[in-house]
């Protein structure tokens, strides 16, 4: 009998595959119903996370990886973390900040809109990355587990058939909990982005640069410490850390946020 993929795992990819769609699907409905926020600013927020990070992010990597750059960035993970948290607060928060600037001044009258925006922003990352992510890995495991998985790697070229059988003994040999960190992960992003988002905001409606900088520099350390943990110390302590570092900027966020919704009321 050929190795499968064991029912607890596929049941934790579709539970993870599913949290990192509803989370922001629940945060846009409530968003919109509680605070008022209209909905193109969660659309906006998606768009700008696509074209930026998906389409003009990944465009760079993939010049870097054909420059001579590649190897000493490749062989450093020292050097990779720097990089990838340079790249991601770059783009990102350049593009938010844009989007903010330009393509939503009629929004700009009610503050909810930044939570809204980051909703979009992280949300569309956590669907992409997860929950597209997910859907192929239970695609995969059922091919695999019904034994057709091998005939259709025969049928790859050389090269594509190393890269696919490598993903199938991951499948195989991955502990079942390790597809439920992706959820945690995903949590962990999407609130960090409706963080940045409403320091990106602030940087907007209140003309003060210190809060871009602050959004910059965070975006940056959260990447590159992601980066280097995870080489160090492994993926669930990486997660752990994570997570109650962006619980303790949710709070210092939220502190912020009434404080200067306050100051607005008063005006």
């Amino acid at each position: 009998m050929h190795a499968q993929v064991s029912m607890l795992s596929m049941i934790f990819m579709a539970v993870s595959g599913t949290i990192a769609l509803m989370i922001p699907l629940a945060l846009i409905i409530f968003f919109r119903r509680r605070k008022g926020a209209d909905l193109i600013s969660a659309g906006i927020g998606a768009a700008v996370m696509i074209l930026f990070a998906f389409v003009l992010e990944s465009g760079v990597h993939k010049l870097v990886a054909q420059s001579p750059l590649h190897e000493p960035i490749g062989e450093n993970f020292i050097a990779y973390g720097i990089y990838g948290g340079v790249m991601a607060a770059l783009f990102e928060e350049v593009g938010r900040y844009l989007a903010m600037r330009f393509l939503m001044k009629k929004q700009w009258n009610n503050p909810s809109n930044a939570l809204m925006y980051g909703a979009g922003h992280g949300g569309i990352e956590a669907i992409v990355l997860l929950t597209i992510t997910m859907i192929n890995n239970l695609a995969y495991s059922f091919m695999i587990n019904r034994g057709i998985m091998e005939g259709l790697i025969q049928k790859l070229p050389q090269t594509a058939q190393v890269q696919m059988q490598e993903a199938v003994q991951k499948l195989i040999m991955s502990p079942a909990p390790v597809f439920l960190l992706g959820a945690v992960e995903r949590i962990s992003a999407i609130s960090l982005q409706i963080c940045l988002s409403v320091f990106v905001w602030l940087a907007v409606t209140r003309r003060e640069k210190k809060y871009f900088i602050l959004a910059f520099g965070l975006h940056f350390l959260f990447d590159t410490l992601a980066v280097l943990v995870n080489h160090w110390m492994g993926t669930v302590v990486t997660e752990i850390i994570l997570l109650l570092a962006v619980i303790t900027v949710v709070l210092l966020t939220a502190r912020l946020w009434k404080r200067v919704k306050r100051r607005m009321s008063v005006l």
